[in-house]
């Protein structure tokens, strides 16, 4: 199986900080949020993101280092964390990402 996961930690992480964005907590009225049993805020059915960098890095990181797709291009990257997770201009934030990992542009190098 070549699907990325969401560890629950990593969960538990993105909901904390959920739970202390007042903005993000003020969206939940909208029609295309909600609220996931374990208090999580989903936009569209993923979990919704906060504008916050760490945050997004850690998940990014989670995602390009995973053992079932080490270091995926963009476009798969993006696919796989889509179906999970939201949050604005996401594709152009992984492109991004990518692009500055030393390791794959080293193979890219080579290839």
């Amino acid at each position: 199986m070549n699907k990325l996961e969401i560890s629950c930690d990593l969960r538990y992480v993105v909901v904390q900080a959920q739970m202390n964005d007042p903005d993000l907590q003020g969206k939940i009225s909208n029609p295309e949020f909600s609220v996931a049993t374990d208090g999580a805020i989903l936009y569209n059915g993923r979990l919704c993101v906060l504008n916050d960098v760490e945050l997004k890095r850690l998940i990014l990181s989670e995602a390009h280092k995973s053992g079932f797709s080490i270091h995926p291009g963009s476009t798969k990257m993006y696919q796989d964390l889509k179906r999970d997770f939201w949050w604005p201009n996401m594709k152009t934030e992984i492109a991004e990402f990518v692009s500055r990992c030393v390791i794959c542009q080293q193979v890219k190098i080579e290839h």
